[in-house]
């Protein structure tokens, strides 16, 4: 029996020759039966250019080339538009991949019967050259008093394996059916937000512990950098996942009221990990410690000690700019020196 077609969409906004090793990787998968759409969503240097010689080489490629639509949705949408695959991937231009990730993630959705399948990531810091392999722990099984949907906002509380689109496997009749699109009206946390939209509809999702996609932070055409610094976005973030998810127990809420606070927090992380000056990145704390609308502590026995602990630690710190950034400033050199991992 012949392998279905896979269709895996590609915006491209100036990185020109700079994805020549993705490219590469994308045409050398182990799988074969792949529809490559790649779309130049208005590039002002000489991607296009480039992009059009990379077709000439093979005919798996579709190349779509259109206005600049102001974000990498507007292009996803684009390519989902032209999608002919049972399944479909997304990457983004500026990263990498394993020369198998189609082929395992593949084997993985088949093997299991899911909707939904999401693996590991390199985590490749461009600023000291630092790589970290992350989502590669074994997730925890859904507890017994959960639905899918409340085991999904626990795991959105957990990690950030499920908020990307790049390093999953999604079905196409799924996004088709329910006419599901990338808002491009966001800059921040799109990716998240077509996710939840997906797993409404979704049965069933399993995952890779393998990081078989490299995500590299801090690129001259990554959007995430900036938009990461404005505390609206997250704000923004954070009302949608309210209106998708309304918990109807303590344990539910407390799992959800958790998220702010994980939000928060890494609003916090982004401003230290920015170029700002310590004065800038006080001004942008500022953002976090006005934000009066953090939700009181949950319960222990819903949350964890782990989670309890950090968030009884987040709010004592956030009652000032000054004590919000000595807090992060320690605990920043504390993930650096490999002892508390997020």
């Amino acid at each position: 029996m012949k392998s279905p077609l896979i269709s895996v969409i590609i915006p491209f906004y100036n990185t020109g020759n700079l994805s020549q090793k993705l490219i590469s990787n994308v045409l050398g998968q182990s799988y074969k039966n792949l529809e490559i759409i790649l779309v130049n969503d208005g590039s002002t240097d000489d991607t296009l250019n480039f992009l059009e010689k990379i077709k000439k080489q093979d005919k798996r490629i579709v190349l779509i080339n259109q206005k600049n639509s102001g974000s990498p949705a507007g292009a996803r949408n684009t390519g989902l538009q032209k999608v002919k695959g049972k399944y479909v991937m997304f990457i983004d231009s500026d990263d990498e991949i394993d020369l198998k990730i189609v082929e395992k993630m593949f084997v993985k959705i088949q093997k299991t019967n899911s909707d939904l399948i999401t693996c590991g990531f390199k985590y490749h810091r461009l600023s000291d050259d630092s790589t970290a392999e992350i989502f590669t722990n074994p997730v925890t099984k859904k507890h017994q008093e959960e639905n899918s949907i409340s085991y999904i906002v626990r795991l959105l509380g957990d990690d950030g394996r499920l908020y990307s689109v790049v390093n999953k496997i999604f079905r196409t009749d799924i996004i088709k059916k329910h006419r599901l699109k990338f808002d491009e009206k966001l800059n921040f946390g799109e990716d998240l937000l077509f996710v939840l939209d997906y797993l409404k509809h979704a049965d069933k999702l399993d995952f890779l512990y393998e990081p078989l996609y490299t995500y590299h932070y801090g690129t001259n055409t990554s959007t995430v950098k900036n938009s990461a610094l404005k505390y609206e976005n997250w704000q923004q973030n954070w009302r949608f996942l309210v209106d998708w998810f309304q918990p109807e127990n303590q344990y539910e809420t407390d799992n959800l009221n958790w998220i702010k606070y994980r939000w928060s927090y890494s609003y916090c992380l982004a401003i230290f990990r920015s170029n700002k000056t310590n004065h800038q990145k006080r001004m942008l704390l500022k953002q976090a410690v006005e934000d009066k609308s953090l939700p009181k502590t949950g319960h222990t026995r819903n949350i964890g000690r782990k989670k309890y602990l950090m968030e009884q630690s987040y709010r004592i710190a956030h009652k000032t700019t000054a004590t919000l950034f000595i807090f992060i400033s320690i605990v920043k050199k504390i993930k650096k020196a490999g002892l508390y991992h997020e």
